[in-house]
């Protein structure tokens, strides 16, 4: 865990900027726990269910807290989101992410997490990073050696937290 969290702080752009580790890094984690908790749970406790109903429950829960979260903040005084903006393409395009990336995306995770764990199903999850630095290389955006090397700490990470790479003696 702690190379996961090394490896996001190295990955930052800090230039001359503080590093806060506030509520929003608290809120994170939660969220991060929360989901792969949640995910879990889905494959454990509907075993008799699809994978496509296992992620309606588990995208059904996540509404249900988006929901919460935003009464909250209704009933604290935030202020509402303006939607003014928002076009055919901009709903189009939220639609699209909705339904098709994030929901084909939790199907194929709920699948991986009843094969394979949710440790190993995870993986993923932390290599993003760099699969999103090869995107933007392959779109002709430069490499970034530091992001590069944050990468790899957050990867040693989570090999180390799989046992792929042991510490420590062997019995």
């Amino acid at each position: 865990m702690i190379l996961s969290l090394l490896g996001g702080v190295m990955a930052l752009d800090l230039r001359g900027a503080d590093l806060s580790l506030g509520w929003g890094a608290l809120l994170c984690f939660a969220s991060v726990v929360s989901f792969a908790i949640g995910s879990r749970f889905t494959v454990t406790a509907f075993p008799d269910q699809t994978p496509i109903g296992r992620t309606a429950v588990t995208l059904t829960g996540a509404a249900i807290a988006a929901m919460a979260v935003a009464l909250a903040q209704g009933a604290v005084g935030t202020a509402p989101p303006d939607f003014s903006a928002w076009g055919a393409i901009e709903i189009g395009a939220i639609l699209l992410y909705a339904v098709g990336s994030l929901g084909v995306s939790q199907v194929m995770f709920i699948m991986s997490v009843e094969k394979l764990g949710i440790g190993l199903s995870a993986m993923h999850i932390n290599l993003a990073p760099f699969y999103v630095m090869l995107i933007r290389l392959g779109l002709g955006y430069p490499w970034s050696w530091s992001q590069a090397l944050a990468a790899l700490v957050v990867s040693l990470g989570v090999l180390i937290a799989q046992g792929i790479i042991p510490l420590g003696r062997r019995p």
